[in-house]
């Protein structure tokens, strides 16, 4: 996207905070002075082979990449973040032994 025509998309539509990361896009906005559904629009619009969905936070909060955005509840915008530890994965140890050398294992 074209950073001035992205500028201009965001600050017409009074968004808050626009965080990206690769193909992982987080907007911060406030649902009585930005209606979402024609910003999503004119996301789509702006690239015809690329879709964008949305998800909206849950009991006020939401996740993003490792870590979890929780909306506190005041007056002024604030955000308490949680970072998860990276999800591993370790492979099993595995040990084979072969009594006959002679024979396929």
């Amino acid at each position: 996207m074209e950073d001035t025509h992205l500028y201009t998309i965001l600050t017409e539509n009074k968004i808050l905070g626009y965080f990206r990361y690769v193909d992982d896009i987080l907007i911060m906005y406030n649902e009585e002075d930005t209606d979402i559904e024609p910003l999503l629009n004119q996301f789509n619009n702006m690239i015809p082979t690329m879709h964008f969905s949305k998800e909206k936070e849950t009991i006020n909060s939401i996740n993003f990449l490792d870590i979890t955005i929780q909306r506190a509840m005041t007056t002024s915008p604030s955000v308490f973040i949680e970072i998860r530890p990276p999800q591993t994965q370790q492979s099993p140890k595995i040990r084979a032994t072969h009594k006959n050398k002679n024979e396929p294992l």
